[in-house]
């Protein structure tokens, strides 16, 4: 079951929705939110639609956990100027109103067992946010970079492409910020992943390559696993490869059923 809601992040909007077993169980069950990559919940790619964000929230709630799931500021419904900073504050809000289960359809979720999951964009709004945020059990990244700047917009040619790609999926970005925070390493992983002290598992896909800005994941593999290994607060850390998977995966791609149960998994046995 879905519900659809509009939350208010420091006065824009954004479009949320709720999905929850049927029927609700008699006992508390664990909650997953989920913060899309950086187009958003439901986007063109190639001329095909993209729902995977969607699709993998819906998937959640078929295996027994209430989801939520929201567009950041400037992407899809949601208003306002997207930014790495202000999807962090985004998330901050729709946890506030997860746990304090502002919606009847939150009646089920057990505010004590709480998974977040973040692909790409998502997954390093993930990290910094969690880092400070002790309500969070369990965190699940996917297809997450290292180093934004290091690994995709090292060059003002593909800053400049980046920046017309995301206009032309209608992703509304304050650019300078977004610039800003590359150049200062805000939310590079070997800042925000050592401060995480919830379960954490770690995903990318082995097809994993960005050919049109020059990114490869496997050229910075090695980097990940140092990374992975600083990690010593953490209560527990997962490093997968998800055979076939590419840096974000469609629910009608072939490794979609894998991803699905890599991360379902994760939860069920973290949270």
């Amino acid at each position: 079951m879905r519900k659809d809601i509009t939350l208010d992040s420091q006065g824009s909007l954004l479009e949320t929705s709720v999905y929850y077993p049927e029927p609700v169980a008699a006992k508390k069950i664990p909650l997953v939110v989920v913060v899309p990559g950086g187009n958003g919940r439901v986007w063109m790619r190639d001329g095909a639609l993209f729902a995977g964000p969607e699709r993998l929230a819906e998937s959640f709630s078929m295996a027994g956990f209430c989801s939520v799931i929201f567009n950041c500021r400037g992407q899809g419904k949601s208003t306002g100027m997207r930014s790495m900073a202000n999807a962090a504050e985004d998330l901050g809000v729709v946890l506030d109103f997860a746990l304090g289960r502002m919606d009847p359809a939150l009646a089920a979720a057990d505010v004590s067992r709480v998974g977040v999951m973040g692909s790409c964009f998502g997954g390093s709004v993930v990290s910094k946010h969690c880092g400070e945020d002790n309500r969070v059990s369990s965190v699940a990244l996917y297809g997450t970079t290292p180093s934004w700047k290091r690994c995709m917009f090292g060059t003002p040619e593909i800053v400049e492409k980046w920046k017309s790609g995301k206009r032309e999926a209608n992703v509304r970005i304050d650019f300078d910020a977004e610039v800003s925070l590359m150049d200062e390493g805000t939310f590079d992983l070997d800042r925000t992943l050592p401060r995480l002290r919830q379960h954490v598992l770690v995903a990318n896909g082995t097809e994993d390559t960005k050919p049109k800005v020059g990114y490869k994941f496997s050229d910075y593999l090695p980097e990940m696993l140092q990374i992975v290994r600083s990690m010593q607060h953490a209560r527990s850390v997962l490093f997968a490869l998800l055979g076939g998977g590419n840096h974000v995966v469609n629910y009608d791609e072939p490794a979609w059923d894998s991803y699905v149960r890599l991360v379902t998994t994760w939860f069920q046995a973290t949270l």
